[in-house]
């Protein structure tokens, strides 16, 4: 340990012993302060706070039990660790000690390697405390920081959402009305200008639509909005949803569901199947079918269940497009990750889709992924997890406001 720079403050009022013990810590390379009396002691203390101090208790006018309750009543020396060190040997002068704030307890007479051992053993504890109180501290700083930074966010997306996205679609309208041609008839090239304006305020739109909803996915905002959902009705809305986009794709939509229910927020669950669904018939060739599949599926390890809810749920989307490359397996469930940089163009996705699907389905507590073979086409797989087996009373638990999904 190195004892250069710490400070140990000796109280005792026999003269003898102050001599002895400052000689002995000067020798180990400890700096020394000494009192002969409690008075001084509290003085010395509060001028110049030492790193520890040694403590004689039967002194005079003051005892050594008084100087360590005033001090440690006082804001900067009531974290200097105490010992004493007296001739009392009871176990009741001992417990006293210790409670009003003593950190050890030596009897003399004592020896010079154990005094020795057990300062040091304090000034480690004491370092390790003010490490961890530093740290702490810088914790409690980093996380009033992010509460702030959170806060700003909140207020960025509800001014992004106002100041943005409303004249953007006042914008798209304006466009819209002006290539009907009821304002005055447009040149060909006119109305090329106009597609061109229009596809990107909807570009626009939906990239910004997505933020939002990113955004507040991952603050889990919508997590509250909670109802006992039957999965094939929300299976169901997500393709009805997509029929016409699958007709003009001249894609066929193959739907396979299950009659079992999840306590989620249906939004979520539709939002991650159109998102799938979608772009799967946008990759898909013409005359080509798309599948949407759910299963039940016991948890690893266990033997199938008789009650579905207890089951996983594992959910598919599957089509015969062009496919992903293996080494974007991974990478395009990131932000704004394209398998092809001129996909958001052609295709008009945002980047955001499959960013926003994992983040919905990993708040559930579930996993997503996909499979994919170059000209072999995808399938995109993510996990509904199921109840326990105690699902009854984990229901009227969520009625409380407990969150299932950190279950």
């Amino acid at each position: 340990m190195d004892t250069r720079n710490t400070t140990i403050l000796v109280v005792d009022d026999e003269p003898n012993n102050l001599r002895v013990l400052s000689t002995i810590l000067n020798k180990r390379g400890y700096k020394v302060q000494k009192a002969i009396c409690g008075n001084l002691a509290i003085k010395a203390a509060i001028a110049a706070p030492p790193d520890l101090i040694l403590l004689d208790i039967i002194m005079p006018k003051i005892n050594g039990y008084e100087v360590c309750k005033q001090l440690k009543s006082i804001d900067n020396t009531r974290d200097i660790p105490v010992i004493f060190l007296s001739a009392l040997d009871q176990t009741n002068d001992k417990v006293k000690a210790f409670e009003i704030g003593g950190v050890d307890y030596i009897t003399k007479p004592f020896q010079v390697e154990e005094v020795l051992a057990r300062i040091e053993n304090q000034l480690t504890i004491r370092k390790l405390q003010n490490k961890l109180q530093k740290q702490n501290d810088r914790l409690q700083r980093e996380i009033e920081a992010r509460r702030q930074a959170e806060e700003k966010k909140d207020e960025l997306i509800s001014i992004v959402s106002h100041e943005l996205r409303t004249p953007l679609a006042c914008i798209k309208t304006a466009l819209e009305l002006l290539s009907t041609g009821h304002y005055g008839a447009l040149e060909a090239k006119g109305h090329q200008f106009i597609d061109i304006a229009l596809m990107n305020t909807e570009r626009l739109l939906r990239l910004l639509n997505d933020l939002l909803d990113l955004e507040r996915i991952e603050a889990g905002i919508d997590l509250t909005c909670r109802e006992n959902c039957n999965i094939a009705d929300l299976m169901e809305q997500a393709v009805d949803s997509l029929q016409a986009m699958a007709e003009q794709a001249q894609v066929t939509l193959s739907v396979s569901t299950v009659p079992v229910k999840r306590y989620v927020n249906p939004d979520h669950i539709i939002q991650v199947l159109t998102n799938l669904l979608s772009n799967a018939i946008k990759f898909s060739p013409p005359g080509s079918t798309v599948w949407l599949t759910a299963q039940l599926q016991a948890p690893p390890g266990e033997k199938a269940q008789s009650d579905p809810i207890c089951q996983n749920l594992l959910m598919s989307v599957k089509d015969r497009g062009r496919g992903i490359p293996s080494d974007k397996l991974e990478s395009i469930f990131g932000r704004f990750e394209q398998v092809y940089p001129s996909d958001s163009h052609q295709k008009g996705g945002s980047g955001l889709g499959l960013t926003i699907c994992r983040s919905i389905v990993e708040q559930y507590g579930g996993q997503i992924w996909v499979e994919s073979s170059l000209g072999g086409g995808s399938t995109f797989y993510f996990t509904l997890p199921g109840l326990p087996d105690n699902y009854p009373e984990f229901y009227e638990e969520s009625e409380r406001g407990i969150d299932l999904a950190a279950r």
